[in-house]
């Protein structure tokens, strides 16, 4: 878990400093930034989406217009970072002799399995976002066999229920939601590439380490809304979840 926990160390500080640039200006912030990008990056691989993340930002933060305009000045901005990764890809070849790897303990596993297997996994590290209990150093995630086995079926259905109820309330999300959802799902994405793992450990909680920041700023989102409302509320489920957690 150390380079998992270097990795967060320099992530933060990345995105930190990025929107410090941006709001104070100064290429002191954005050298900073793009620094400690690559750090993150050398300590551990999720923090390659940073720049989606940046490029989030900017799209939900900064940019004004049409989508199309607006979508190709975030991308235009968040530029920098998207040239530190082939850099990071240059001298992960020259080490390693490839970009990609794959777990030999998977060698023998159909890709169209781990492929089916990879809502399940989202699903699982969603919950040890949300509820945190009996965690371990190995979690039981058989590989899904086929489009109509019950491990592929039922997380199918409940990412899709997730989806439909964002949809239903889109209009009541705020900017803030969205990056909270982007930095939540985006560090997620290339965990989801189950063949680099041995078949026992294909749900890791140090992978959680980046998403949880995400997921963190949603309850505080939530905890804002809240106490608005029904400060008593608020502190009733504050209470309950410190209570809840601790034990």
């Amino acid at each position: 878990g150390i380079p998992d926990t270097l990795a967060a160390l320099f992530y933060l500080p990345a995105l930190i400093f990025y929107v410090r640039f941006r709001r104070e200006g100064g290429r002191r912030l954005l050298a900073l930034s793009l620094a400690c990008f690559a750090l993150s990056l050398l300590c551990k691989e999720t923090p390659i989406v940073l720049p989606l993340v940046v490029a989030a930002w900017e799209l939900l933060f900064c940019e004004k217009g049409s989508l199309s305009a607006s979508a190709k000045a975030a991308a235009s901005r968040a530029l920098p970072f998207f040239g530190v990764g082939p850099a990071y890809m240059l001298a992960r070849v020259a080490v390693l002799g490839r970009v990609g790897w794959g777990h030999p303990a998977m060698a023998d596993v159909p890709a169209a399995s781990t492929l089916l297997t990879a809502p399940r996994a989202l699903v699982g590290y969603l919950q040890h976002l949300v509820a945190p209990f009996n965690l371990s150093l190995v979690y039981d995630v058989p590989l899904a066999r086929g489009l109509a086995d019950a491990r592929f079926v039922v997380p199918v259905l409940i990412l899709s229920g997730l989806a439909l109820a964002l949809w239903l309330l889109r209009h009541r999300l705020r900017r803030e939601h969205l990056f909270a959802l982007v930095l939540l799902f985006a560090p997620l994405a290339p965990v989801l590439n189950l063949r680099v793992f041995h078949y026992d450990y294909l749900v890791q909680d140090r992978y959680l380490y980046l998403p949880s920041v995400g997921f963190c700023l949603l309850a505080a989102l939530a905890w804002t809304r809240l106490s608005r409302a029904r400060r008593t509320a608020a502190f009733a489920a504050a209470g309950l979840l410190f209570v809840s957690f601790g034990a």
